[in-house]
């Protein structure tokens, strides 16, 4: 289970308390401070607005750390969430909780809450036939899940591909976006962002080399960046140098990649090389390897995590009948599923 999963499988992630904590964000810690006094009936300060999560090694509120009744029983049980605990389904402690957050109980279950809800009426077949891997659409939802990018933000799509997900960003999240891609073709993205109902003034297609992007300094609000960073972003120094330079001060970053749930570099399995080379699954890596690779630079890290999409981002790629589609269904045909994720990755520059 991820570790920003709370005691009683709250998502620690999206909290608030956590967010201004490893953002230094004193105005979010004030409206946290206010909400969280009104919600418990006590005072609470901003000073007292700090956390990490409940089950990691760093900082927590007072709260979290003396005073909750979950995170004691738990302790007192050496139950390291209140899923391993055999009372927790007539557990009135926990279940003032889960009476009101079903998602958090099945989160301990071990079962999935990502419900797709923006991108599924998207996943026609004519759209579906531009996608070039797994359902980036889906991808892109759960990593914008709780996101920080502000309604008519300009946001630039790092590796937009055929404009799939610069129309989803535009039309279901409202940024202005300037979709860039080194390989597409802009007049053919353009015009199918007009046959989606896109003008010039939502959504700029941009033929762009991720190592020289060709925008002003502080052009952006933000980064959004799906299942192609792996190809430009594994040197440590690329952040600082290429794409930090375009971002305003405060803005986020975020990216979803292709991983493995464990790197297997030095033993790689017979299942992921029935569809891919050695050189080809470099571009794979575990969790540990981003949070590495992105901590080298100057921005914030506010987190680097597994994604819960998966089995269900594959399956509609494998369903395509292209030549990349029908390869990779090789590897997941034996079983090599298994070995892989998506990581998200959720940065700030300050």
């Amino acid at each position: 289970m991820k570790e920003l999963i709370a005691i009683y499988g709250l998502d620690c992630e999206a909290c608030d308390a956590r967010i201004a904590t490893v953002t230094n964000d004193n105005a979010l810690r004030e409206k946290t401070a206010e909400l969280w006094s009104e919600l418990n009936g006590v005072p609470i300060t901003a000073e007292m607005i700090n956390c990490e999560g409940c089950r990691t090694n760093g900082v927590q509120t007072p709260f979290c750390n003396n005073l909750c009744p979950i995170r004691q029983c738990a302790l007192k049980k050496s139950c390291d969430t209140c899923g391993d605990c055999p009372d927790m389904e007539h557990c009135e402690t926990v279940g003032s909780v889960h009476g009101s957050n079903a998602e958090a109980k099945m989160r301990l279950k071990g079962e999935k809450t990502m419900k797709y809800t923006k991108s599924e009426p998207y996943c026609t077949s004519a759209l579906m036939e531009k996608i070039m891997g797994p359902n980036p659409l889906k991808l892109e939802e759960e990593l914008l899940l709780n996101h920080r990018i502000p309604k008519g933000a300009v946001v630039m799509d790092l590796g937009s591909g055929q404009g799939l997900t610069s129309v989803f960003l535009a039309k279901e999240y409202g940024f202005k976006v300037y979709a860039a891609d080194l390989w597409s073709d802009p007049d053919e993205n353009k015009k199918f962002f007009a046959e989606m109902g896109l003008d010039e003034t939502q959504i700029v297609p941009v033929k762009a080399d991720a190592l020289q992007l060709p925008f002003e300094k502080e052009f952006f609000d933000a980064v959004v960046s799906t299942d192609s960073y792996n190809y430009y972003g594994r040197d440590k120094e690329y952040l600082d140098k290429c794409l930090l330079p375009f971002v305003k001060k405060g803005g986020y970053i975020y990216i979803t990649v292709p991983g493995m749930k464990k790197d297997l570099h030095n033993n790689l399995p017979q299942e992921l090389l029935l569809s891919w080379t050695a050189e080809q699954l470099d571009y794979i890596h575990d969790a540990e390897y981003w949070a590495d690779i992105v901590s080298a630079s100057t921005a914030q890290v506010v987190s680097v995590s597994e994604m819960e999409s998966n089995e269900e981002v594959w399956a509609d790629w494998l369903k395509q009948e292209n030549e990349y589609a029908l390869s990779d269904r090789k590897t997941m045909e034996a079983g090599g599923g298994k070995y892989l994720n998506f990581i998200k990755i959720v940065l700030r520059k300050i």
